[in-house]
Parts: structure tokens; C-alpha cells; sequence
């Protein structure tokens, strides 16, 4: 699973329901937070990701942008590039230069992207699986949903991929509401003075 959103960006490998284990991970800025800020340097509203995905389909992939650096691993990094799009937005702003919005917008959902991309399939060469899927509010970005499909089948025509529905991309009610469903159903429970914790690891389930 590819995870991302404002507050996570996860490669997860789930080798058996209820047991995960996260391949790869952000060690800074999560993608969500990174394009919310890159927006707001822009003078776009919040919640910026509708605005850069919408205006990068308008733009071109002109500006110069450092590609993060590869460690070799699966995990993301996404602070130097949010600091390096807002350097050159307060750069040209201080020289009076006008830069193309659109252009900008491209230029950075496309390094952005071509990270996650190249790192999730990096993590398919490490574990064998028939079934990939896409989730977080980030999932709604129309550029990733038509691109990690055919990055992901021309890796591995085989694997099965799942792209959730655009409703069910930001709707942690309903995401919540399915993981206790199927805690119902294994007949695993808790007390009720249980207090609300968004670290709760679902795997404690398993630890009767």
C-alpha cells in the first residue's frame, strides 16, 4: 500500500490482515503537508492540493527543480524541495520577475511524484505481492491516480491495483468505520473508557 496524505506518506506491506510493516516512510515533511505549504507560498487557499493538481494540467514542467536525494532506501524526503520552490518564489518576487503559477505548479507536483514513484517500485522488487493499493487524501490528486497505475503495471503487469474512489480518498470517518467493522467480526474488542489515540498501533489487537 502507498500511503499519502497531509500527516503520513507510507509505503506498507501487509502480510496478513491485521499485520503490517512499513517498508518505507517519510523522514521529514509528509507530501500532503509539503504541497499545503508549497500552495501557500503560491497564494493559493487551503487546502492546497486541489488547487496545484488542478493547475499543474494548465502548466508546463519548466522550472528547475532539485530531484531529492536517493539514499537507497524506500523512504521520502520532501523538505529540501518544498524549501527549494519557496527560495525561488521569494527569489523572483525580489527581483520583480513574474513566474508562470501553472508552470511552478507542474514543475513540482511532477519531482514530487516522480519520488513516490521511483521508491514504491523500488519496494515491489523487495516483497511479492498480487495487490497494490492507493490511499490518503493525496490519492485524490488526478495526476497520481492515472500514473501510479501504469508505473506499477509496467513493473509488474500482473499486480492486481487498487485506486479507492475520489469520496473515499478524505473521508476518515468512513476509513475508520470499516477497520472497526472488521475488528467486530474477528470478535476483537476493548473497554469502553478507552481514550482516543491517533498513534494507537491496530496491531495491539493482536496482543490479548
Amino acid at each position: 500500500a502507498l500511503i499519502v496524505s497531509g500527516g503520513n506518506s507510507e509505503i506498507v506491506y501487509m502480510e496478513d490482515e491485521l499485520k503490517f510493516k512499513v517498508i518505507g516512510q517519510t523522514i521529514d515533511d509528509a507530501i500532503g503537508e509539503c504541497i499545503d505549504k508549497v500552495a501557500r507560498i503560491m497564494g493559493l487557499p487551503y487546502p492546497g492540493g486541489p488547487h496545484i493538481d488542478k493547475m499543474a494540467k494548465l502548466g508546463q514542467d519548466k522550472y528547475k527543480l532539485p530531484i531529492p536525494k536517493d539514499d537507497g532506501s524506500c523512504n521520502f524526503s520532501f523538505s529540501g524541495l518544498k524549501t527549494a520552490v519557496i527560495n525561488l518564489v521569494h527569489k523572483m518576487e525580489q527581483n520583480g520577475t513574474e513566474y508562470d503559477k501553472n508552470d511552478l505548479a507542474c514543475s513540482f507536483q511532477t519531482i514530487a511524484f516522480e519520488q513516490i514513484f521511483n521508491k514504491f517500485i523500488r519496494a515491489l522488487s523487495l516483497v511479492n505481492v498480487k495487490l497494490v493499493v492507493l490511499g490518503g487524501g493525496v490519492s485524490a490528486n488526478s495526476y497520481l491516480r492515472s500514473e501510479f497505475v501504469k508505473r506499477v503495471h509496467a513493473c509488474n503487469p500482473n499486480i492486481e491495483v487498487m485506486v479507492p474512489s475520489l469520496w473515499c480518498c478524505m473521508d476518515n470517518a468512513a476509513m475508520i468505520a470499516l477497520v472497526g467493522s472488521r475488528m467486530y467480526d474477528l470478535n476483537k474488542f476493548t473497554t469502553l473508557d478507552i481514550g482516543a489515540n491517533p498513534d494507537f498501533d491496530i496491531e495491539d489487537f493482536n496482543n490479548d
